[in-house]
């Protein structure tokens, strides 16, 4: 098994209370222990050093808890699923939704975590922002405008090319 080592604090480090894009990595179907129908979701986070943290949410499928169910169908762009009262695992996997995050604290055995209060659509005004996942920068590409319909000069698409290749010499 294979890992990257990291530090005590980078393994205990909580999320800062706030509203953060999360992504859905994975959704089992599972029973509660009270016997309730529920999905819990896996949540990847990214905090503002674009370091993953991974943050567990239950969607309980009971009366007074459906308002979490309609805020994540809605922050996730899924009111159609919610609409037609059908929910599944699999139709979760890979959406995007904004998260309501808030730290708690350590009870008795277990240490303080990262839970996710609520769900809500994407904030127009937000605090400091997650940085996105660290990895390797996209590469920008120029684009060549095309030649006009009637051109007769067959190589001006050759001097185009030539201009973006000097920038990218790998094409030339």
């Amino acid at each position: 098994m294979r890992f990257e080592p990291k530090s005590r604090e980078e393994l205990s480090s909580l999320l800062p209370k706030g509203i953060y894009k999360a992504y859905v990595r994975t959704a089992i179907e599972k029973k509660s222990t009270k016997g309730n129908d529920m999905i819990v979701l896996e949540l990847e986070i990214y905090d503002a050093e674009g370091r993953c943290k991974v943050v567990k949410d239950n969607l309980l499928m009971m009366q007074s808890m459906q308002w979490k169910i309609y805020d994540f169908c809605e922050s996730a762009d899924m009111m159609t699923e919610y609409n037609a009262g059908e929910l599944y695992p699999e139709s979760c996997i890979g959406k995007t939704a904004f998260a309501k995050v808030v730290q708690k604290e350590a009870e008795g055995d277990f240490p303080a975590k990262n839970e996710v209060k609520s769900y809500c659509l994407e904030p127009k005004t937000q605090g400091p922002q997650p940085a996105k996942p660290k990895g390797k920068p996209a590469v920008k590409r120029e684009t060549v405008p095309a030649p006009p319909p009637d051109s007769d000069i067959p190589f001006s698409w050759l001097i185009a090319l030539i201009a973006v290749g000097s920038q990218f010499p790998w094409m030339v």
